[in-house]
């Protein structure tokens, strides 16, 4: 896009498709909650590490979040490398790269998020959205750890070997997915 229509364009779009997502949840209706009473934050955070703890598929699930964030996503800080020294492409390129791994991400973690928010009773479910939104924010110690190792094996190999620890995360994984609503 950056190529079409330079990168001042490019931000204007994206501002506009901003803009537009807001005005289009502005008429979604507020829903009416149910006061509860309160609990002090540091047992609250207790109960819902114990739930996902004691909760196998949940914790599995979160697992492989965080190993996704700081394996899988990480990548995303190696993409110019590889889009310009491997694949020999331009920021025409980059930009097409970048736009399947958003696509591929946001596939990703709507399911993950469904999942979890079918899994996990209604008493816990704020907790473990609260440790899967924490998961979500370790990207950057995926790409610093990421950007060590291609200093010293190089971008492809690196990313490869966290595609592999990932990998067989996931197939140590594939057992629990019977035991997940949805």
């Amino acid at each position: 896009m950056v190529v079409a229509v330079g990168i001042a364009g490019a931000y204007f779009l994206m501002s506009a498709l901003s803009l537009a997502a807001v005005l289009v949840l502005l008429p979604i209706p507020k829903p009416t909650s149910q006061p509860r009473p309160t609990e002090p934050m540091l047992a609250s955070i207790r109960d819902g590490l114990a739930y996902a703890k004691r909760a196998g598929p949940v914790r599995s699930m979160l697992i492989l979040s965080l190993l996704a964030e700081v394996l899988g996503y990480s990548h995303a800080y190696m993409m110019p490398v590889i889009a310009r020294d491997i694949l020999g492409l331009e920021a025409d390129g980059l930009g097409y790269l970048m736009a399947a791994y958003g696509a591929g991400g946001i596939g990703y973690d709507t399911t993950q998020s469904t999942l979890l928010q079918i899994n996990v009773p209604d008493a816990v479910r704020g907790r473990v959205m609260g440790l899967y939104t924490f998961t979500l924010g370790l990207t950057p110690i995926g790409g610093f750890q990421l950007g060590i190792a291609a200093g010293f094996i190089g971008a492809p190999l690196a990313v490869e070997v966290g595609g592999a620890l990932l990998t067989l995360n996931v197939l140590r994984m594939l057992p629990l997915g019977k035991q997940l609503k949805g």
